[in-house]
């Protein structure tokens, strides 16, 4: 079976690396409290939403899903079901703590990501 890559998924995999990199370095260094927390959520929706537009998703549905995993984690910190004070990994992917001010971060990237499509790929947004 040939796996056909085009140019596209080239570009969004591109994006995804770069927001995705960001990220660990934001998690891994210490930084600002403001950078880890706010700045390092919208990079974290940039990421996962350019993860599903270099695996063909459309550009709806990579911003509904994209939308809704980030209210899940929300969700997930605000009812504190996972303790993750001392696991890299889940600190990553869950976070630390429920802040309201995350749901303006995610609103920011998803922003981000339109204006993104917008001014490389108009047609996508039709």
């Amino acid at each position: 079976m040939i796996i056909k890559i085009n140019k596209s998924q080239v570009y969004y995999f591109s994006l995804f690396l770069l927001f995705f990199v960001l990220e660990i370095v934001f998690v891994y260094i210490k930084t600002n409290e403001f950078i880890r927390s706010y700045v390092s959520d919208i990079l974290a929706v940039m990421y996962v939403y350019f993860f599903f537009r270099c695996i063909r998703i459309s550009v709806f549905m990579s911003f509904i899903v994209t939308a809704f995993i980030a209210v899940c984690i929300e969700t997930i910190q605000y009812l504190a079901i996972f303790e993750t004070q001392d696991n890299f990994l889940s600190k990553m992917i869950i976070g630390g703590t429920f802040d309201s001010y995350d749901f303006v971060a995610y609103t920011v990237g998803l922003l981000c990501v339109l204006t993104i499509e917008y001014l490389t790929n108009k047609k996508a947004l039709l």
